[in-house]
């Protein structure tokens, strides 16, 4: 693990078919940078399609995914 914290912050709205997508380019991205720590913040600002749903799912495959439904 790195010693520094990069936080990306992901604002979302009906987003979910390009959410995996997204995340295996920042996971691969991420996983090239052996100094840094990376946490992956979906903001879902009131999705009415499965966004909320992938985004869960996600989380389960990648514990550097966390969900901020607004």
């Amino acid at each position: 693990m790195g010693t520094n914290r990069i936080s990306v912050v992901l604002p979302t709205f009906n987003e979910q078919e390009s959410l995996a997508p997204l995340l295996a380019r920042l996971a691969a991205m991420a996983d090239g940078l052996s100094d840094c720590c990376f946490d992956f913040i979906f903001a879902d600002d009131g999705s009415t399609d499965g966004t909320a749903a992938v985004i869960s799912g996600l989380r389960e495959l990648d514990p550097r995914v966390q969900h901020l439904r607004l």
